[in-house]
């Protein structure tokens, strides 16, 4: 075989490698999901339509959306990216399993959707932060009122093995009429479930730490702070710093009691607080013994 021969075959050889590796290219390009699309009114999610984006957070975004065939309105938590998909399914699973009316309920999920998707009962109204933005302070007979809702809602998690660990005025949805709705428990954590570092939402500021410190730092307990684990009390602490604002419009600092800022609260309101406010071992033993002490303290301003 003559030098010109061997060289048209090697070229023509390397013409077929290269057609090859083209289509294999072309092939892997095929395979490859197509990117998700940035959330954007109009968009189909799954079942859903979006219409408008209500919020954003830690995790991603959140929109209002409706189902594409049953008119259903929906809230659909969207993570902005591929870590968070991990909370988004933590929160479908624990909140699932909290079956309370005043609790945020879960309607379905598709986290291999693009984007993918955890989609949640819509809630009108607006959230407690907002609320007490626009009204400064609570009467004490709303605040109370507001407090043994959320207590209940937080009873049912607790009752269904969950501590939020992450109760503030943000995850506290108030609708018309002061009905309750509490939401995110992604934070929370399953009692003897095993500790693992997980992302969180900030307020004023977060923590997530391989020691599995989790929460917002103006709602942690003191022992949250250590990475120790916990129980429902630092949910009753956390409790306590929202009823503090409710009355008051402030945040507690230590050794504050709610008659300090205002004058002429109910009797028994600055000892509900500091049962909550306290060292784990003087707080409430359980949410229960908080909604009694609420529950008492409106039976005697409702005699007054």
């Amino acid at each position: 075989m003559d030098g010109k021969v061997r060289i048209a075959l090697l070229e023509q050889r390397l013409a077929d490698e290269r057609t090859r590796a083209d289509d294999g290219e072309r092939e892997d390009r095929a395979e490859d999901p197509a990117p998700a699309r940035r959330p954007e009114p109009g968009l189909r999610v799954g079942e859903y339509v979006l219409e408008t984006r209500i919020g954003e957070g830690g995790f991603g975004e959140v929109w209002k959306a409706r189902h594409a065939v049953l008119d259903q309105l929906a809230a659909i938590k969207i993570p902005t990216h591929e870590a968070y998909i991990a909370n988004l399914r933590r929160l479908g699973r624990l909140q699932h399993r909290i079956d309370d009316p005043r609790v945020v309920k879960v309607l379905g999920a598709d986290l291999d959707a693009r984007p993918p998707y955890l989609a949640m009962e819509y809630v009108e109204g607006r959230d407690l932060r907002r609320l007490l933005r626009d009204e400064k302070r609570l009467a004490p007979a709303r605040a109370l009122r507001l407090l043994e809702e959320i207590g209940l809602a937080v009873k049912a998690a607790h009752d269904a093995g969950v501590v939020h660990r992450d109760l503030k005025p943000e995850n506290i949805l108030v609708e018309p009429g002061d009905r309750v709705k509490v939401t995110d428990f992604e934070l929370g954590r399953a009692r003897r479930e095993a500790e693992r570092p997980v992302l969180v939402s900030a307020d004023l500021a977060s923590v997530a730490a391989a020691s599995g410190v989790v929460g917002t730092l103006a709602y942690m307990a003191p022992e949250q702070h250590s990475g120790a684990d916990v129980d429902a009390r630092a949910d009753i602490y956390a409790l306590g710093i929202i009823f503090f604002e409710m009355l008051t419009g402030e945040r507690p600092h230590p050794g504050d009691k709610p008659t300090d800022l205002v004058q002429g609260l109910p009797v028994g309101c600055d000892g509900l607080f500091e049962r909550c406010f306290a060292r784990l071992e003087k707080r409430f033993a359980s949410v229960d013994e908080l909604i009694e002490a609420g529950r008492g303290i409106s039976k005697n301003l409702a005699r007054a």
